[in-house]
């Protein structure tokens, strides 16, 4: 059983209301009482005069926006009834000179009280069939729809990101040169990269690089929420072709606008560009084809396109636009992805944790800012690192994150057979900032000292006691305090130490190689080989100075890796 079919009558009526309008102009300064009411309830203000100019009819609407009544103002002047607003008279002197009909946008309206409007304006001329002026018909529409556009839109409207963008990585540097070399034109831009990179953020970066006023609008639309049927509508509205004729009266409601109205002047976002149907991909090419020509009647905005889908791809595409694609490749910018810009994450994660609200006081540790270096982000990046350290500062019982709490959350409850060494006074006072920096110290000045007598004292009593206990009982002290106290073992080891102490002094700021970690199920089994392997060719349990050259290699590639 079909539906019935939809009520297009008020449809209807719109479409052809600019018609009627025209074809019953001499009813309407004959103050025809049918056509009058018909008006009488239209948005915009109408006012028709004589052919001497003098007012006529006035509808509801423009009572309304003139605060006055028709029996005030019936008989008066049109020019003189807008002395006060010099744009207005204009032009209707312009249409009167020019003998045709006159559209204006944007047109300061200024009423007796001084109070002060922006208005759309048309002059319509009427003649009679003998070609003879019969009268006026001034049409005007009040701009303030976009305030009530606005709060329909609001979901929409973003404030520009604040804060410093952070670019110490090639790639990044790169970005950063590209955002000023946009900011001097208003262009279309493409921002390509992977899910939480920073699309939207550079977005934001660019368009307060442009100079606008710091009111101009920044407005962000998800494609994904867009109707693929009403995407051009959506975007551009209902009541407004691109190719529109300037010289014709329009008679608007909301439903006539678009978000690229809400835009005006600022810039507009089209979040995942890759979901917008094919009608509204045609649309956004032709207002950008018609804004460079300097032809488009629309509102004049940036437009801004983000997607995390690679441009290759899109273009393989048979449902994306291919001619809109090739324009926002001349200004394209490829967001990294946080591994390729390594050099970025602790800054990156110190902006976060001080931006935390509150203002949280707590610090990354050593241990944790290695961690945050080592991992992959592979889910959403930036993002990804930002959630870690609002995690991480959850969970962190004190005023240091450590390694422990980076991409952990809440401990799941503990089973009767597990036993939380570090709820004892003695594992809190061994993890304590100050004594694990006395560890490090210690163990390390400790562990440069076995090499010496190693190196120096291989023939002597201390040396071969030196590399007895290295070979015996300091392989079992190692193991049995990893199993134990693993946290405070891996912190203080002096290798790690080592490679932290060098990386400080000669301001080394590359993290560890990402091959190190990919590949770190092969590389450990490897290295025990190559050491058991050591020992044995060069008899190190009973040869100190080749277990110290074996010592000096391992903290050779805890420094330079």
């Amino acid at each position: 059983m079909g539906g019935t079919e939809p009520d297009t009558s008020l449809d209807e009526f719109y479409d052809n209301l600019q018609d009627m309008v025209i074809s019953q102009a001499g009813r309407i300064i004959n103050n025809d009482l049918y056509t009058k009411s018909l008006l009488s309830s239209l948005p915009v203000a109408l006012i028709s005069t004589d052919k001497n100019g003098l007012v006529q009819v006035a509808n509801k609407a423009a009572e309304e926006m003139l605060q006055t009544k028709l029996r005030s103002i019936k008989n008066s002047s049109l020019i003189d009834l807008f002395s006060l607003s010099p744009a207005i008279v204009e032009n209707i002197k312009q249409a009167q000179d020019q003998q045709a009909s006159v559209s204006a946008d944007s047109v300061d309206l200024i009423l007796a009280d001084g109070q002060q409007k922006v208005v759309n304006i048309h002059v319509q001329l009427f003649y009679d069939e003998e070609s003879s002026l019969v009268g006026n018909l001034l049409a005007i529409e009040d701009q303030t729809y976009i305030s009530f556009l606005r709060e329909s839109f609001k979901k929409h409207a973003l404030t520009p990101a604040e804060g410093e963008l952070v670019a110490n990585s090639p790639k990044m540097k790169k970005v950063a040169k590209q955002l000023v070399e946009l900011g001097k034109s208003d262009a279309p831009v493409l921002f390509s990269g992977p899910s939480g990179s920073g699309k939207t953020f550079l977005a934001a970066k660019l368009h307060k690089s442009q100079g606008l006023d710091p009111q101009a609008p920044f407005i962000m639309l998800d494609c994904h929420e867009i109707d693929s049927a009403k995407s051009r509508e959506t975007l551009f509205g209902s009541g407004e072709k691109l190719q529109d004729d300037t010289h014709s009266i329009r008679f608007r409601s909301l439903h006539d606008y678009g978000t690229i109205h809400l835009a005006e002047g600022g810039t507009l976002v089209l979040l995942n560009i890759d979901a917008l149907g094919l009608e509204g991909l045609e649309a956004v090419n032709d207002y950008i084809v018609q804004v460079a020509a300097g032809s488009s009647t629309l509102p004049k905005c940036r437009i801004v396109a983000i997607t995390e889908v690679d441009p290759a791809e899109l273009s393989k595409r048979e449902e994306f636009y291919q001619p809109l694609l090739d324009r926002l490749l001349e200004a394209q910018v490829q967001v990294p992805t946080l591994r390729q810009r390594r050099k970025d994450i602790l800054p990156l994660a110190r902006i976060f944790l001080a931006g935390r609200e509150g203002g949280d006081t707590k610090k990354l540790s050593r241990g944790a800012e290695n961690g945050l270096l080592t991992k992959q982000y592979s889910q959403s990046n930036v993002k990804e690192l930002k959630d870690a350290i609002e995690l991480a500062v959850l969970v962190a019982d004190g005023d240091t994150i450590r390694t422990e709490h980076i991409f952990t959350g809440p401990m799941e409850e503990a089973s009767d057979y597990e036993l939380d060494l570090t709820d004892f006074a003695l594992a809190k006072f061994l993890t304590n900032d100050k004594t694990l920096a006395v560890l490090r110290g210690g163990i390390l000045t400790g562990f440069v000292a076995l090499i010496g007598l190693l190196l120096f004292f291989s023939n002597h009593t201390t040396g071969l006691i030196s590399n007895r206990f290295i070979w015996s009982l300091g392989g079992g002290f190692l193991v049995m305090l990893f199993l134990l106290l693993g946290r405070i073992s891996c912190s203080v080891c002096p290798l790690s130490s080592a490679g932290r102490l060098a990386s400080r002094i000669w301001s080394l700021a590359k993290p560890p190689p990402g091959f190190i970690k990919n590949s770190s199920p092969f590389l450990i089994p490897m290295g025990l080989v190559v050491i058991a392997w050591s020992e044995h060719t060069f008899h190190m349990t009973t040869h100190p100075r080749a277990t110290s050259f074996l010592l000096i290699t391992l903290v050779s590639l805890a420094v330079f890796f």
